[in-house]
This record gives C-alpha cells, structure tokens and sequence, in this order.
C-alpha cells in the first residue's frame, strides 16, 4: 500500500507543478453511455444463502439526525456481509493473506467487458454450466477475447432480482444441496483466466461456482491463485453489448488489517450460528450483567427454548482439539440436561446452583 500511495501523490504532484505550463482541460462523456452494473443496498439486497440464514443481511441504521446546529444533520452507519447484492470476490476469500480490496491495483480494475449471453441455453437447462467449447463459439462469432477482460456471464435469470428463490433456483434455499443456478465450469475459468487473461469473471447470479461444485470451490480457487477477481449479481449485464464496453470496478476499500482468525462472536461463524449474540454485538450491548434464561423457573423438556442438540456449540468444538473447556453462570436445579461439552463445579443453594470456572481454555 505504501509504494501504492506513493505513486498516486507522485503523478497528482507531477499536475500541480506543471498547472502553470499547459491549459486545464476537461473531461467529460457521454452519460447516455454510461451503465451502472451494481444493484442498490436495502432490505431487499440478496446474500449467499448461508449468510442470509445465519441473519448477516444488509442493516442501516441512524447515529445522529437533528438540526441542533440550525441545519439538518444525519449520520448513518451500516452492518453487512461481504457477499451480497453485487460484490466482488477478492484473493483473500480463498487464499490466507491473500490480496484484499486495499492491495488490488486500480490498473487491475479496469478493462474490456466481454458478455458471453447464455440466456437460451439456460432456459432450456437451469444447471447449464459454461464449457471452453461455449467460449469458442463465441469467439467464432465475435473475435478472440482481449487480454485483460473482464467476462460476464449473462444468464438471464439475474432480472428476477430480488426474488431469492428464483435466483436460487430452490423453493428452500437453506438446504445448498437443492440450488440449481447456471455458473462457470473449472475447465471455463481456467481457459480464461490463463488462456485468455482476464482480469476477472462475473455473473448475474449469487456465484461463479456451479452447484454441483459447492464445497469443493473449483472456480473461486482458479480465480483467487491467480490473483484475479470475480463478480457477483452483476446488475444490467442485458443492457451491455456482448463487446466494446469498458469496465470500471470500484469496491469499498475495506482492508483486513491484521487477518483475523479468531472466534470471537463480533464476527460469528457458519459452524455455530449466533445471531442472537451478534444482533447484541451490534447494539453495542455487553453481556456482562445479563440473566439468559427464564427468569420465573427451570426449561423443561418440550418447551420451545434454548438451542436443539442437534447444533455444535464452540466448546464441543474445542473439546475435539484437546481442550477441556468450563461454563460460567448459574442452573436451575430443575434444568433437565445440560450440553455434555461442559464442565461445573457447583456450589449449591436452594434455588440454583453457580457454576464457579476457571477463565480461559485449559489445555488437557
């Protein structure tokens, strides 16, 4: 980042000391020409199935708003996933300490748009997956792909945005195994990515991986090693010609920092979802003085509280790592079962029993 910035004051320098020796000139074009290709953040927007029902959706809330100072005043903040409404897929999603949005090149973020419209062969098959000889075709059609493109993939079933199921191509879009979506083949993203190098590939749809390939993210690691970016739900690719336009990628340049891997529970995981925690996270609430249960009696068997044991906390998680792990807090003594990952030493009275633990992970 640092040669980054460097090189950027540098050439606005370069201006401002030759201002006096050439006229200012303007830019401008024509904004009939212009596309937006990004969908608008609201309540609406889409996100990658298992975000959207872990509750990671899109929130816009309000810091400050009034007119104390004798105008109006708002100040907003936002909380979100990464992998909503149209985004890109930088390195860093599959590859540790891979390049963020910080480290991207503007250079790289610009280029040829090449639209490969596949909307027929979708039609006639909702799990059509884009093969080299596909590209070809095109090619034969429309000339060989420009090196430093980026290529879309237009499926058609992007205008059903926002309707989850749709794009999905599932009744129940929680359960990944029944998605059916068009997307990229491996062999279609290594032809262009190596063969025809392009600087990046993009959808209309939620992903560039193909469902029969989810978990094993063939496409996304072709993307990721080679130091390329994908785009999802690309908006109004319909509206572009299939060659001859020009591309600008412009994402919020969100850094990493220091590549957290914790489990703390600001950030939440897909193994354990907290989505009671992390709306309280949000709020800026602290639960160190909190009584989590219910207050006027024990949980019996039956009744509609509490996590089903069929979901793996952190502690069990650890414990298959070699940790013993210890809970804090209090149980009512009616309290039918506790989660076997845990480990009291009770110091009993007649109405509860406090659970007294060590603080932290003690190795075994």
């Amino acid at each position: 980042m640092a040669n980054l910035c460097t090189v950027l004051l540098s050439v606005a320098a370069f201006h401002i000391s030759t201002a006096r020796s050439f006229p200012v000139q303007s830019f401008t074009i024509s904004t009939d020409r212009l596309l937006d290709l990004t969908h608008p953040f609201n309540n609406e927007t889409v996100y990658w199935v298992e975000h959207d029902k872990a509750g990671w959706n899109f929130d816009l809330r309000t810091i400050e708003e009034n007119e104390k100072r004798g105008f109006y005043f708002r100040s907003n903040r936002f909380h979100a996933a990464e992998h909503g409404g149209t985004h890109i897929d930088l390195p860093s999603h599959y590859i540790k300490n891979g390049l963020d949005a910080a480290d991207v090149k503007p250079a790289d973020l610009i280029g040829p748009a090449i639209v490969l419209n596949v909307t027929d062969k979708c039609t006639k098959n909702r799990l059509f997956a884009l093969g080299k000889q596909d590209i070809l075709d095109w090619e034969a059609q429309y000339g060989q792909i420009p090196d430093g493109a980026f290529v879309f993939l237009l499926t058609g079933i992007g205008l059903r945005w926002p309707n989850k199921q749709q794009l999905f191509g599932s009744d129940n879009i929680y359960d990944v195994k029944s998605l059916k979506y068009p997307a990229f083949s491996e062999e279609s993203a290594n032809f262009l990515i190596h063969d025809r190098k392009a600087k990046g590939i993009g959808t209309d749809l939620g992903s560039l991986e193909h469902p029969m390939n989810l978990g094993k993210e063939f496409v996304h690691r072709v993307v990721a090693h080679a130091n390329r970016i994908g785009i999802e739900f690309a908006a109004n690719l319909e509206k572009l010609p299939p060659t001859g336009a020009f591309v600008m990628v412009a994402p919020m340049k969100i850094t990493y920092g220091y590549r957290r891997s914790d489990g703390s529970f600001t950030e939440g995981n897909l193994q354990t979802p907290t989505p009671s925690i992390d709306k309280y996270a949000w709020d800026g609430i602290i639960l160190d003085r909190h009584h989590i249960g219910m207050q006027t009696g024990a949980i019996a068997d039956g009744h509609p509280y509490g996590v089903p044991l069929q979901f793996k906390f952190q502690p069990q998680h650890l414990k298959e790592l070699g940790y013993s792990t210890y809970a804090i807090g209090k149980v009512a003594l009616l309290t039918p079962y506790l989660k076997p990952s845990f480990s009291f030493l009770m110091v009993v009275s007649s109405i509860v029993a406090y659970g007294i633990s060590h603080d932290g992970l003690v190795p075994k």
